[in-house]
């Protein structure tokens, strides 16, 4: 088990790297396979939890932390445009609630919060707010 979860800190520990130096292969790549070694939520949690993290193989380049967070954002991007099937787990969904609530919390009103949520089934979508008239809203104008 240990084992696993080495793998999966290791190819982690490469994906913000690589998207900075732009080399979307090793990104599709670990897309492509992770799931020989690891789950949707189980990635998903990992990527989650170092959001903002230095990564200490790289501390040498000295990267911003906008350039680290624009590298996750286009990460779980990439993630969700080639591979939405991944987040689809019914009956419960737990990763896409998972990636919702990341970005609810990091990126509000992204397109890629927007492309997330309508890979929820309807059913599964928070209520939309009713707007309520203002008390007296209705006024006599004549």
């Amino acid at each position: 088990m240990a084992e696993r979860a080495d793998k999966l800190e290791a190819a982690i520990d490469h994906l913000v790297p690589a998207i900075l130096r732009q080399d979307l292969h090793c990104v599709h790549t670990f897309l492509d396979t992770y799931d020989t070694f690891a789950s949707t939520g189980e990635v998903l949690d990992q990527l989650c939890a170092r959001f903002g993290c230095y990564y200490s193989t790289y501390e040498e380049v000295k990267r911003s932390q906008e350039q680290r967070d624009m590298a996750i954002y286009a990460i779980l991007n990439t993630w969700v445009e080639k591979y939405p099937g991944d987040f689809v787990q019914p009956p419960e969904f737990p990763s896409l609630h998972t990636l919702l609530a990341y970005l609810q919390v990091y990126v509000p009103g992204s397109d890629l919060q927007s492309r997330a949520q309508l890979l929820l089934p309807e059913s599964q979508c928070p209520p939309r707010e009713a707007t309520e008239p203002e008390a007296g809203g209705e006024e006599d104008w004549g």
